[in-house]
């Protein structure tokens, strides 16, 4: 990756971080309720992770959800990414997976690079996400493709579609790696 690109990334990031940093949480009634469903999940399957800790994380959280805008239109935002204990998991794209990313981190920088390394996969998103992004995902990976030769299938399903298990046992079934 040009490195006028990356110092230009980690520019927007550190004015997204500033930018969420100065929102007054505690005036909006929005971030109120997303916060506390955030701290009742966190004490309900991480419970030990302390209380005190939450109001932060949920920050970090939306601040990682902001940057998802900037990853997915930086064509090699996977060349930044560094795999820790890498082993010959992620090297075997015959066999099938599934990748869940739990909302901590950019499943676009995951996608990026499942993409570029020739995984066939397909991606579950909420219906929301689906309706606004489906396009402009498929746009992006084609570009991908395009950009650097790569015959990556990719595909996109709603995760509110009814028969979206069945698509996605048939998907896994027949080799298909699995992102959510």
């Amino acid at each position: 990756m040009n490195q006028e690109v990356l110092v230009k990334y980690r520019s927007l990031l550190e004015e997204c971080r500033q930018a969420t940093q100065r929102i007054n949480f505690d005036d909006d009634e929005g971030y109120l309720v997303g916060e506390a469903i955030f701290s009742a999940n966190l004490t309900n399957f991480l419970p030990s992770i302390s209380h005190t800790q939450h109001q932060t994380l949920y920050r970090e959280s939306l601040c990682n959800t902001a940057f998802e805008n900037f990853d997915w239109n930086i064509l090699g935002i996977s060349d930044l990414t560094n795999i820790q204990d890498k082993n010959d998991i992620l090297n075997n794209i015959t066999k099938q997976f599934i990748f869940c990313s739990f909302h901590l981190g950019s499943y676009r920088v995951i996608a990026n690079y499942l993409f570029k390394n020739n995984y066939n996969f397909s991606i579950l998103v909420r219906g929301d996400v689906y309706e606004r992004q489906a396009a402009e995902l498929l746009e992006c990976s084609r570009r991908v493709g395009e950009k650097y030769g790569i015959k990556s299938d990719f595909r996109i399903h709603n995760a509110e579609n009814p028969d979206v298990l069945l698509k996605v046992l048939r998907e896994l079934k027949e080799g298909r790696s699995l992102l959510v």
